[in-house]
């Protein structure tokens, strides 16, 4: 099996599964995702104009109260166990020594924009096409109008929590 292993070009495998869009993700919901399992960052670009990251590490959390209650992994196997209603469970206050009230979640670290040329007053956006590598998981943005094709490569280190992003202006 290892030899069979060491026969396949990894890359030209690899390459047949690569994610390409051929228009902008306008909202961050719809981006691209890198990472290394510590840091990551969501590609997109806003309002279909600005190439934009949203980056996030995976120790940055927010401890404020919850609008609503979070419980803890064992109540919610409780509330599920004795087949109670979970939207009525979750909006009960809480009450003291129950473990229920502060618990984490994620924070944005921080958000870069690339901002090319005129704004979007002055003229139309760029049309935009974009391929993940699955090989070398590096995001590759081609912006294209008329005066302006930048290109941009973006990817995150494996090892290192370093978000690296290479504009070309190749206009």
């Amino acid at each position: 099996m290892d030899n069979l292993a060491s026969k396949i070009n990894w890359k030209e495998y690899l390459s047949q599964y690569d994610l390409i869009y051929e228009g902008s993700s306008r909202k961050w919901q719809d981006g691209l995702v890198l990472g290394n399992g510590s840091l990551a960052a969501i590609a997109f670009e806003l309002e279909s104009f600005y190439p934009e990251w949203t980056i996030n590490k995976n120790d940055v959390w927010d401890y404020q109260h919850p609008k609503f209650n979070r419980h803890n992994m064992d109540k919610i196997r409780e509330i599920n166990k004795k087949g109670l209603d979970f939207v009525d469970e979750m909006s009960k206050e809480n009450i003291a020594g129950t473990g229920l009230g502060k618990c984490p979640s994620p924070k944005t670290c921080g958000q870069l924009r690339i901002q090319f040329g005129h704004n979007q007053d002055m003229a139309p956006g760029h049309r935009i096409t974009k391929k993940l590598g699955l090989y070398d998981a590096t995001l590759h943005t081609k912006l294209d109008k008329h005066l302006s094709h930048p290109k941009i490569s973006s990817f995150i280190c494996a090892n290192k929590d370093v978000l690296v992003i290479k504009v070309r202006d190749v206009s």
